[in-house]
């Protein structure tokens, strides 16, 4: 049975031919929505037809509309085509989630949590925790611009980048040849190296990250932001803040400032908190309002005594219920660290 697909993503293109080939289906491509339709008339064989939802000229549900009115003698199977399209990006989604850390490193001194919601069947969401060294841990929240399998596809590829270990011409850690032998890069250093790739020129993409690297003895911080949202630091229940400052998404083509890097210090107790704005620009229809990061502050620090799990899930409640009916129209995900003091040895 012959498939007409009509998108511009290679990367979605080569997972439903490797996909859909091998239950054996022909596929045939396009770029272009008429150029489809005239397809569709001229080739009789053509059964299911898979469409990109956004489209220049004719968008994939006017297609759909335009292919139903044609009142062809043969039926264009574009629910069974769906259904093959959504179990493959089922399982994609899926794949992507088993590549997010289940457990976090085992510090006795520091409490980790991690939330994660993709809005639709791929998320340009990310993030990790790794051990640097003995001392340092590294931490990372990025997200990607769009969203679905794209943008989940872009993301992974950035997260197999930062994986650490100390290999040529790594982005977090480089080999030495004395001891320690290993040399950690500084934040503005993984973050600039990241952006002179010309993702958009390349790849069509460009995100917004935060990268830390934390001393989880003295609890000194040092990070680098780029158009991520502001981290989120809270001392206790009453005192909590934003801290403001960094730089530009990456890959824009604008330059970023290694002045931009910020250092702070923890005292034992706080948390530190990242997030990307898929909780702030939540929309509510009843209210025409946007979630606001003012209102995500104050539900963190309200729950800051319970876990950092507990006061995660909190949240997203709490945003879901703001929202009403309906999912989440962006995708959600949250990391953060309690440093609970120096370690005892």
């Amino acid at each position: 049975m012959k498939i007409l697909v009509i998108h511009n993503t290679s990367a979605i293109k080569n997972l439903l031919l490797e996909s859909l080939s091998q239950k054996g289906y022909e596929l045939t491509f396009s770029t272009d929505s008429n150029d489809a339709l005239r397809l569709i008339k001229k080739r009789k064989d053509i059964r299911i037809v898979i469409a990109e939802l956004n489209m220049p000229e004719m968008d994939g549900i006017e297609l759909c509309k335009q292919i139903r009115s044609a009142e062809f003698p043969y039926y264009i199977r574009l629910r069974m085509a769906n259904e093959i399209l959504r179990g493959n990006l089922v399982s994609g989604q899926e794949a992507q989630k088993s590549l997010l850390p289940s457990c976090f490193s085992d510090m006795s001194n520091m409490e980790f949590a991690a939330s994660f919601i993709p809005s639709a069947f791929g998320s340009g969401d990310i993030y990790n925790i790794f051990r640097l060294d003995e001392t340092n841990i590294g931490l990372y929240n990025i997200d990607v611009s769009g969203h679905g399998v794209s943008a989940a596809l872009f993301s992974v590829c950035l997260n197999q980048r930062l994986i650490q270990g100390p290999q040529s011409f790594g982005l977090v850690k480089v080999p030495l040849t004395a001891p320690p032998f290993y040399h950690i890069n500084s934040p503005v250093s993984v973050v600039t190296s990241l952006d002179e790739e010309d993702m958009l020129g390349k790849y069509g993409r460009y995100f917004t990250m935060v990268y830390a690297i934390v001393n989880v003895d003295t609890g000194g911080i040092s990070f680098y932001r780029a158009g991520h949202n502001y981290p989120l630091l809270i001392h206790d229940r009453k005192n909590s803040c934003y801290i403001e400052g960094g730089g530009p998404p990456i890959g824009l083509g604008i330059a970023l400032r290694k002045s931009r890097q910020q250092d702070i210090k923890l005292e034992a107790g706080d948390q530190l908190i990242f997030f990307s704005d898929g909780i702030n620009d939540a929309f509510s229809p009843k209210s025409e309002k946007r979630y606001g990061l003012e209102r995500a502050r104050q539900i963190l620090t309200e729950h800051y005594p319970e876990s950092l799990e507990r006061s995660f899930d909190r949240l997203i409640f709490d945003v879901q219920e703001f929202m009403g009916q309906g999912g989440f129209s962006d995708d959600i995900s949250i990391i953060g660290f309690k440093w609970l003091g120096s370690r005892v040895n």
